[in-house]
């Protein structure tokens, strides 16, 4: 990725934390990464994959998948015969990626005058990729992307991300969407996006193992700790997080301090203490696999259906890999444990559809026919079809609340995720939210190496977290 000189001490601040973080997981573990070859049926260069009808057919097994969007009218030949509408999208590791292009592939089909240019960026780079952009020609940047609502007050504050009131009232979909999901894209009556998928956090285990020591899985942190203790007579590690450097350890970190009771704006209360100490707990009393500091989400599902770990945090995009897996024991899908009477939402991870284009009425950027193309675009991301097709390949769960009664009878462990989600609320948007996710990601790792007290940690974590919520 090209690295303007306008962004060049983000980006090395960046790195320099990367090679901090490192150098706390080396007391911990040793990192071994696995990367996973594209397959031959798509033909991508770098990050970039052009949707054609070739790719298309190559790359559904239509056999298996919800029937393709038709609720766009396509535009005729004459229209739209040179139009090519170029969307980000964010990826964790190369399935995410083939999920993507397998989920898209079929807009060829639907609107095959429409040319769609995929132009996918790592999520851990995503607030490098956005800052860099910025300093692009609008003829070199992405028409749309799709990004972590966390990044909205920050890319809408400095014009990178654009209103989409006028298109999203053209969609009729503001009302089929849920309202919680809206909170963090409105800024000063005009909203920034429009929330696209979400994905609810459950309490993965390894049941056969489990039931060795209990008939109930853990309903509280508490239980949780007890049970982590029983299960240190297994080969397998008690517990886990997915603990490398990105979004997913902050959000875990929510997680555990929600179920305690305590927020963003309390980490030194009583509550947080609590859950400070919990995580203090998984290393002083070797419940966790430290290794955990190098792995994703992707890498922590492997742990648990390779037997190596016996509890896992994971959010819905581990259901696909869930379903497709023929481990030989069974996997089941419990609430998070919470303490007794607390009623805050969880941290719910949440994907919003941006504009890096001026879609307003005064805007000379885009032509009618090239706005009617985002229009159908827009049409075809929500269409109930392509909500199925991403549940089912990305693990999202439904964003629009028409689907909601189809989806609430879906079977285990999907229903544990869904009640999850009618549980949780999108994390937070600040315009500092970067530098106060990396905050919360150290105090994790420092946590885990023992530098500091569980007192220090809190009280350094809540001054800095503190600051940076006066400054946004």
């Amino acid at each position: 990725m090209h690295i303007t000189q306008s962004n060049g001490m983000l980006v090395l601040s960046r790195l320099w934390r990367r090679v901090k973080l490192a150098g706390l997981a080396i007391l911990l573990s040793w990192c071994i990464t696995l990367t996973a070859c594209l397959p031959k049926q798509i033909v991508s260069v770098g990050n970039t994959v052009t949707i054609s009808q070739t790719a298309a057919s190559a790359a559904i097994q239509t056999s298996d998948i919800p029937s393709e969007p038709t609720a766009a009218k396509p535009l005729t030949e004459a229209d739209n015969q040179t139009i090519t509408i170029k969307l980000a999208l964010p990826y964790a590791d190369e399935a995410e990626k083939l999920s993507w292009q397998s989920c898209m592939a079929s807009w060829s089909q639907v609107q095959p005058d429409i040319g769609l240019e995929l132009q996918f960026y790592a999520r851990e780079d995503q607030w490098a990729y956005f800052y860099d952009i910025s300093d692009l020609d609008p003829e070199d940047k992405p028409w749309l992307a799709v990004c972590d609502q966390s990044l909205n007050a920050a890319f809408s504050k400095l014009q990178v991300f654009y209103p989409m009131d006028n298109l999203i009232r053209s969609t009729g979909l503001k009302a089929e969407i849920y309202q919680k999901l809206w909170l963090l894209l409105e800024h000063q009556s005009l909203t920034y996006g429009m929330p696209l998928d979400s994905y609810a956090y459950v309490l993965l285990t390894n049941q056969d193992l489990l039931s060795k020591y209990s008939q109930e899985s853990p309903a509280t942190p508490q239980e949780l700790l007890a049970l982590c203790a029983q299960l240190r007579r297994e080969p397998a590690a008690s517990f886990a997080l997915a603990a490398a450097p990105g979004q997913a350890l902050t959000e875990q970190l929510l997680l555990i301090m929600t179920a305690y009771g305590a927020s963003l704006r309390d980490l030194n209360s009583q509550a947080a203490l609590e859950g400070w100490q919990f995580l203090s707990t998984l290393r002083t009393d070797d419940y966790i696999n430290l290794d955990c500091v190098n792995w994703n989400q992707g890498d922590l599902l492997s742990k648990l259906l390779n037997r190596e770990v016996a509890m896992i945090l994971a959010d819905s995009s581990s259901l696909p890999r869930l379903e497709q897996a023929t481990s030989s024991f069974s996997v089941m899908a419990v609430p998070v444990p919470q303490v007794v009477g607390t009623n805050r939402n969880l941290p719910l991870r949440a994907d919003a559809l941006v504009s890096l284009l001026d879609l307003s009425e005064l805007s000379s950027s885009l032509s009618t026919q090239e706005y009617a193309a985002i229009q159908l675009l827009v049409a075809y991301l929500f269409d109930p079809a392509s909500l199925a097709l991403r549940q089912s390949r990305l693990g999202s769960l439904p964003v629009r609340i028409d689907v909601e009664t189809e989806l609430s009878q879906l079977k285990h462990p999907w229903k544990a995720f869904m009640d999850s989600f009618y549980q949780s609320a999108p994390l937070a948007s600040y315009s500092l939210w970067e530098n106060m996710s990396e905050t919360l990601q150290d105090s994790v790792i420092t946590t885990w190496t023992g530098a500091k007290t569980v007192n220090e940690i809190a009280m350094d974590t809540y001054t800095a977290i503190k600051t940076y919520l006066i400054e946004s």
